[in-house]
């Protein structure tokens, strides 16, 4: 029997992601709360379709090349964005 240990994160079936100049928008068609995000914030959660934290982490580096950034310091920084948008009910963990 095999073990998961990698979480999984999807959007929110309410939620709405637009790309903007600045980034993006993520809105929530329910109740229409509306959030402001920067190009960082976009590109993690325009990653997040079935993907765990290590697939967002290679996504983002695709898209952000040449920074001096470690992948453990990404890797901590998505989790930290991970659980707030969690938190705030924009993704959920996919069991």
């Amino acid at each position: 029997m095999s073990v998961v240990t990698d979480i999984i994160y999807q959007l929110a079936d309410d939620i709405v992601l637009r790309k903007e100049k600045f980034g993006g928008l993520i809105i929530r068609r329910a109740n229409i709360d509306v959030f402001a995000l920067n190009s960082v914030g976009y590109h993690i959660l325009n990653l997040c379709k079935r993907s765990s934290v290590e697939e967002i982490t290679d996504g983002l580096s695709t898209v952000f090349k040449n920074t001096s950034i470690s992948a453990e310091q990404v890797k901590d920084d998505v989790r930290s964005f991970l659980s707030s948008a969690v938190s705030n009910k924009l993704v959920r963990e996919v069991v």
